[in-house]
């Protein structure tokens, strides 16, 4: 589990943040990500703006795609282990988190 930082009374927050993850390659194609926008409470529960799945079960196209491309140059000669490489991608915002992920792990506040 991961967290960015909380950007605090700001309507238009950015992110510039690398989030790094260990995946084991024979897990690849059976890892999904959930990234959750969360609005941050100080009390009580933080409101869910909107969400994304990452990975071959997203229910989006552009959440396979990056998934793909994130480890298509693992396959390829030219990787160079010691200079990763980010792959960025614009995506659809999900109202609500599907069925299927709704019961995975969440981080801590």
């Amino acid at each position: 589990l991961r967290k960015t930082s909380i950007k605090r009374a700001n309507l238009n927050p950015v992110y510039h943040e690398c989030l790094e993850f260990d995946v084991p390659l024979h897990e690849v194609d059976d890892t999904n990500m959930l990234v959750q926008v969360m609005d941050w409470d100080r009390i009580g529960r933080d409101d869910l703006l909107g969400c994304c799945i990452i990975g071959r079960d997203s229910t989006t196209a552009e959440g396979r795609q990056q998934w793909s491309d994130c480890f298509r140059s693992l396959s390829s000669n030219d990787h160079d282990p010691s200079r990763p490489r980010s792959v960025g991608t614009w995506h659809s915002i999900l109202a609500e988190v599907p069925d299927d992920f709704r019961n995975i792990p969440k981080a801590k506040k």
